[in-house]
């Protein structure tokens, strides 16, 4: 779809600046995209009714994006490593160049707290899934 829509899925470092708000991943100004509480930002599970939502319901963080904490986690264009931020450069990083597994960031309405922290990181195995989703990236 990406490719279609002459868009690209971000990279992970690119989808944690705009979870941010804007913020270096240094200043982190939040646990959540948007606020330290989790229900004015987020869909998980906690939240009734349980399942995907319209993106506007909750709060939008700085840079006026909806639901980057929860609702769906969304894929990253990065291979999954589960080390490769140690290792890696800390300007804007690119990840893995190969790898078996895409990162997806952000977590769904059926995640816990603590899986919809901005910092918190997974990967997609390419299974069909309720909870996944994407966002794409303007070239």
């Amino acid at each position: 779809f990406a490719n279609w829509a002459d868009k690209r899925l971000p990279t992970e470092s690119e989808w944690e600046y705009a979870a941010l708000g804007g913020a270096s991943s240094s200043e982190q100004p939040f646990k959540y995209s948007g606020s330290n509480t989790a229900k004015e930002v987020a869909n998980f599970d906690s939240s009734i009714p349980y399942g995907i939502k319209p993106v506007y319901v909750n709060a939008s963080n700085k840079l006026g994006i909806y639901n980057m904490s929860g609702n769906v986690w969304e894929l990253c264009s990065d291979y999954y490593s589960s080390d490769y931020y140690t290792i890696s450069e800390s300007n804007n990083p690119k990840g893995p160049s190969s790898g078996k597994f895409c990162v997806m960031r952000g977590g769904a309405w059926n995640s816990s707290t603590r899986e919809i922290m901005v910092r918190s990181r997974a990967f997609y195995d390419g299974r069909h899934k309720n909870s996944v989703g994407f966002r794409c990236v303007r070239n």
